[in-house]
């Protein structure tokens, strides 16, 4: 059976209930989400924001290696991570910030945001990893998601090239992304396309 016959794509944008409406009941509603969610900033000491540092230490086109995985760390997935990203991303869905909301629907908890695996890939691979060059482009990707990550999930990315193309004078690398829970279990998986700057 293809991991997509067991896959269930959820993208809760508008908080259920709400109308994308600019009105008075909207407003405060979504004044309501706000003051629940809190404004503390988002501290992740793990993740290295200067992408040049590094940049020497990183494989070039040449040297990535078709089907070897690449070097990853496992991520505990906070709630404070979840709610930083969903306010950076303006999703207050209820979903990520009302525990007593999130209880009372098919969920049963709070959850996070299904593109949670954007930051989760710069948290899980090492600094010196190739998809961090800088002038890396997101060419696409596809996601397919098996359930939805939570607050104290501890995910381990297993990742690889799965193909190396020259195509109008651009290099592009073919990558595969699968995020797994504690218990081995596939949380989402992704394949996506690259150009490389070098």
């Amino acid at each position: 059976m293809r991991l997509s016959e067991h896959v269930r794509y959820v993208e809760p944008t508008t908080p259920v209930g709400l109308k994308r409406q600019r009105g008075p009941r909207y407003c405060r509603e979504r004044d309501t989400i706000e003051a629940r969610a809190g404004r503390a900033p988002l501290r992740m000491t793990a993740v290295e924001t200067d992408f040049w540092k590094d940049e020497k230490r990183r494989a070039t086109w040449d040297e990535i290696e078709v089907g070897v995985q690449r070097q990853t760390r496992p991520v505990e997935l906070t709630l404070e991570i979840i709610q930083a990203y969903a306010r950076a991303i303006g999703d207050l869905n209820p979903l990520y910030f009302d525990e007593e909301y999130a209880n009372q629907t098919v969920f049963g908890g709070l959850i996070a945001p299904p593109t949670i695996h954007v930051p989760l890939l710069f948290l899980a691979t090492e600094a010196t990893d190739w998809m961090k060059t800088p002038g890396t482009i997101n060419a696409g990707q596809n996601w397919y998601y098996r359930r939805p990550a939570r607050p104290r999930d501890v995910l381990t990315l297993r990742a690889r090239a799965l193909d190396k193309l020259y195509r109008k004078e651009r290099l592009f690398v073919i990558h595969d992304n699968v995020f797994y829970d504690h218990d081995q279990n596939v949380v989402c998986a992704g394949r996506g396309w690259t150009v490389r700057p070098r």
